[in-house]
């Protein structure tokens, strides 16, 4: 479980990006303490900030002429959260330019796509492959993100953001909510729900929060977005498949089965800032209740 956001500004009617940017961070902190960064292009260029500390410490400096920022909090499964390279987003080259890349979820065959690609890296993050298999594509555009999504298993969505200021969401199991205020000239998108109006409603959009101008983006499973610079959307798809039907966190007796119990360990760990006994959490479990059916009880509000 990690957290993902983020925002594009396309008529300059977002004054304050950083502090948007910021509060994505800290309501996305309850799914993810252990890093948090961000990307964002000048110039031309992918920028990228990050750090090995939970959101509330961390300062994004996005800058005043950075219309498209991508997010991420992150809970550490596979490498080391210290050593920085681990952490979210990934700065990647290709042919028509530079991309960042940000993941929610668990990916159980990076190192099968390692070894039979060829792919090298200190990056130990299950994530990065990701990465490596668009530079393998040596482009971004919906045919390459097609090509990495099919390729990779596990459970997932993806945000990406090319150095023309373009932002790709791609939805795998892992949630995505967003909203476009179209008056205003701003996506804003994260995790969930929960976290998204949380933020909103901290935010300078608030006014056309409370007045109902803004309008929900719903993606399904399978989904490309592509919201352009310009503020325009473009819808590209691709086959999501289950890990041969079932969820990561049941994959197995290995990996996946593992991270299941640390899963529902951070579950416990966020329980009673919602007001929910940690112990109630685990009878659920132990009832039968899901991982997933769990996290929706906490984070999306929904009734089991």
């Amino acid at each position: 479980m990690c957290g993902i956001y983020g925002v594009l500004s396309y008529k300059d009617g977002l004054t304050d990006i950083n502090s948007l940017v910021e509060e994505l961070g800290f309501q996305s902190e309850e799914r993810g303490m252990n890093a948090t960064g961000v990307a964002y292009v000048t110039n031309g260029k992918i920028r990228v900030h990050k750090q090995a500390v939970c959101a509330h410490k961390f300062k994004p400096h996005v800058p005043v002429n950075a219309g498209a920022v991508i997010g991420h909090t992150r809970h550490s499964t596979q490498g080391d959260k210290s050593r920085n390279y681990n952490n979210h987003p990934w700065r990647g080259n290709v042919k028509n330019g530079q991309f960042a890349l940000a993941h929610n979820g668990i990916i159980i065959n990076d190192a099968e796509l390692q070894s039979e690609y060829g792919f090298k890296s200190k990056i130990q993050t299950d994530s990065f492959v990701a990465v490596q298999r668009l530079e393998r594509a040596n482009k971004i555009d919906f045919d390459s993100i097609k090509f990495m999504a099919e390729a990779v298993r596990g459970s997932y969505s993806f945000n990406l953001l090319d150095n023309r200021g373009n932002i790709y969401l791609v939805k795998g199991d892992s949630p995505i909510s967003i909203v476009h205020f179209k008056n205003r000239g701003v996506y804003v998108f994260a995790s969930t729900p929960h976290i998204l109006w949380r933020t909103l409603v901290e935010s300078a959009l608030f006014a056309e929060l409370r007045n109902g101008s803004f309008e929900e983006i719903v993606m399904h499973e399978g989904d490309i977005l592509k919201i352009t610079s310009a503020g325009d959307t473009e819808w590209g798809h691709f086959k999501y498949t289950e890990s041969f039907g079932m969820h990561w966190y049941d994959y197995g007796a290995g990996y996946g089965a593992s991270y299941g119990t640390e899963y529902l360990d951070d579950i416990k760990s966020v329980a009673s800032a919602y007001g929910m006994d940690p112990d109630t959490i685990q009878a659920m479990y132990d009832d039968g209740y899901t991982l997933d059916e769990l996290e929706d009880l906490l984070y999306c509000g929904e009734e089991i």
